[in-house]
């Protein structure tokens, strides 16, 4: 194996291991996301909301991370499209 096939293999791993490493974090993103405490405190944020705000389901969010991989999650409820807490 000559040198230049040692770093493209590194280079090959060190690019798996970003992917793991943001499917993991994205996995746990996810699973907070969809806590039945999450949950909760968005119901009780609509109710308290001066708006009216109905429950659209999961949209999904596209999360970069920082060795450019980005991954996809579900997000929860929003107020005409706007996600809850995002100012203008």
């Amino acid at each position: 194996m000559t040198a230049a096939e040692m770093i493209e293999r590194e280079r090959e791993g060190k690019t798996l291991t970003d992917r793991l490493q943001a499917l993991a974090a994205a996995l746990q993103l996810q699973r907070a996301l969809a806590s039945a405490t999450v949950h909760e405190q968005e119901r009780k944020t609509a109710k308290a909301s001066p708006k009216k705000m109905k429950d659209f389901g999961y949209r999904p969010v596209t999360i970069h991370f920082l060795g450019g991989v980005a991954i996809e999650v579900s997000d929860g409820l929003r107020n005409n499209g706007v996600v809850c807490g995002a100012g203008k």
